[in-house]
């Protein structure tokens, strides 16, 4: 099981100083204004430091993600959710591979490309040209709602089961 794929990845951010053990280091451009008060600007450097440690962390996220998915056996569970704009991650490219802020968002775009994408195909309203891949999967989505019913479920045969071996059971 993977879990949780649609948590928003993070890089470096946008602190004082950034750092990257290629380029070395980069602070924002300070000036003071005539009211006093202090504009700050992200340099040249700063823009570059900032691009190469993007680009560093998605391809360790993306490593992760392969590692995690690699070690299914038989089966293969992602769960995660998705609360952004439909239909715009749904098409593959390489632009969303270069953009996407989730795990989630690179398994969508090349899940609805696949050929058993069917439910995620729906869900976005998207119809590519062309489907990839010759591999069989079974691509499912669950309404909120869906969810919500099967926890019920289970905790209805939950209570049933502990109804049944209450008194088979004490304590010792």
């Amino acid at each position: 099981v993977v879990a949780m794929t649609g948590k928003r990845l993070k890089g470096q951010g946008s602190g004082a100083m950034l750092t990257n053990h290629e380029l070395g280091a980069a602070l924002p451009m300070r000036r003071m204004q005539a009211d006093g008060t202090v504009m700050s600007r992200k340099t040249i450097a700063g823009a570059a430091i900032a691009a190469k440690n993007d680009a560093e962390d998605r391809a360790e996220w993306l490593r992760l993600l392969y590692v995690a998915m690699t070690r299914a056996v038989n089966k293969l569970i992602l769960t995660g959710t998705e609360t952004g704009a439909k239909g715009e991650k749904a098409v593959f490219s390489q632009y969303n591979a270069v953009t996407a802020g989730s795990f989630l968002d690179w398994l969508v775009s090349v899940l609805a490309n696949h050929r058993d994408g069917d439910a995620l195909r729906a869900l976005y309203g998207v119809h590519p040209e062309k489907l990839f891949e010759p591999s069989s999967w079974r691509v499912r989505v669950y309404t909120t709602g869906e969810l919500r019913q099967q926890r019920s479920d289970a905790g209805a045969v939950r209570s049933e089961t502990e109804k049944m071996l209450q008194g088979h059971f004490s304590p010792q």
